[in-house]
């Protein structure tokens, strides 16, 4: 008997015609299929409600997937649904909200940002057009154009959700490259080079700064530094996860600190071992014994609709890792 579990998060959940609102619910099925509808409420400035139809069936243990939801695969029995109510787009024609241009060296450069169904930046130099569309939601944007010994640069700031700053670099040598699109708490600009500085969700509240610059044409990450707001003793099952927040976070002195002296050398390695995961989580929906409680669950981009994640194992000894395993 599988086990689908859901969490409303504020939505209105209907599976099989029976409504769920708030609490976080789970619903078996062995041979069938469940029906599903999920909406938001209405507000004052939508003219529609944002909702989802979609059909889990299962049959011989098979699943499939019809509508925009996702699952994650805790076990062979237990699948926790995702959902991503997104606003619906009506096309509308395009207004420009800001625009540059720049003539030297016998080119002729235009940018334009503007909006359709969604945030554009178009690119043009004597024919060659580039199009990239913008992956945060921005305002009071500004278009900088500036010509580089590599290439002509373009470059867009502007503010993002949640007091957030957004920055995207865009290179042209004959061809249009983007170099960096990405939005942080603060972004500062020096000489060929710029600081990201984000506050990062987690443990230890660290805080990077990143600084990157123009070398080859590409931006290269040049010096890092981390700031720690609850620096502090952890319990020892906790070590892990601190180990793969550092590890996430790029911050490698932090994240030998967590390793034995038998493998403080081998950061490396493990950077390759665990690879470009996106999200550290406890094994869900399972009954850990004592000996669990160091195991971890890595979860990675992926673009079918059933998503597995990687667990692993580790050996703890001090408060130090002294073995991984998968």
């Amino acid at each position: 008997m599988a086990s689908f579990h859901f969490n409303p998060n504020k939505n209105l959940i209907i599976v099989n015609n029976i409504a769920h609102r708030s609490e976080p619910f789970s619903v078996e099925e062995n041979d069938g299929h469940l029906i599903v509808n999920i909406l938001s409420e209405n507000t004052d400035d939508e003219s529609y409600v944002p909702a989802i139809f979609a059909v889990i069936s299962i049959k011989n243990k098979v699943i499939s997937l019809y509508g925009n939801i996702k699952l994650i695969k805790w076990s062979n029995d237990n699948f926790e649904v995702l959902f991503n109510l997104e606003p619906i787009t009506y096309y509308a024609s395009p207004t420009a909200i800001a625009q540059e241009s720049y003539s030297g060296r016998g080119l002729e450069h235009i940018v334009t940002l503007y909006r359709d169904r969604s945030m554009q930046l178009l690119l043009e130099c004597n024919g060659k057009v580039a199009n990239f569309k913008i992956s945060h939601n921005i305002r009071n944007a500004k278009i900088l154009l500036q010509p580089t010994s590599l290439g002509f640069l373009s470059i867009l700031t502007a503010d993002a959700d949640f007091d957030k700053e957004y920055l995207c670099l865009v290179l042209y040598d004959g061809k249009y490259e983007k170099l960096f699109e990405d939005v942080a708490d603060k972004i500062s600009f020096t000489q060929n080079s710029f600081i990201v500085t984000s506050q990062l969700s987690d443990m230890l509240s660290r805080k990077s700064e990143i600084s990157y610059t123009f070398i080859d044409g590409c931006f290269k990450i040049t010096n890092k530094r981390f700031t720690y707001g609850h620096e502090k003793d952890y319990p020892q099952e906790l070590i892990p996860y601190l180990f793969l927040e550092a590890l996430q976070a790029g911050d490698d002195v932090s994240a030998k600190g967590y390793l034995s002296d038998d493998l403080s050398d081998m950061l490396s390695h493990f950077k390759t071992f665990f690879g470009n995961f996106t999200k550290i989580e406890c094994p869900q929906y399972q009954t850990l014994r004592k000996n669990d409680l160091t195991k971890v669950a890595l979860l990675y981009s992926c673009d079918k609709p059933i998503n597995q994640p990687k667990f692993f194992s580790f050996m703890m000894e001090d408060s130090k890792i002294t073995n991984v395993s998968d």
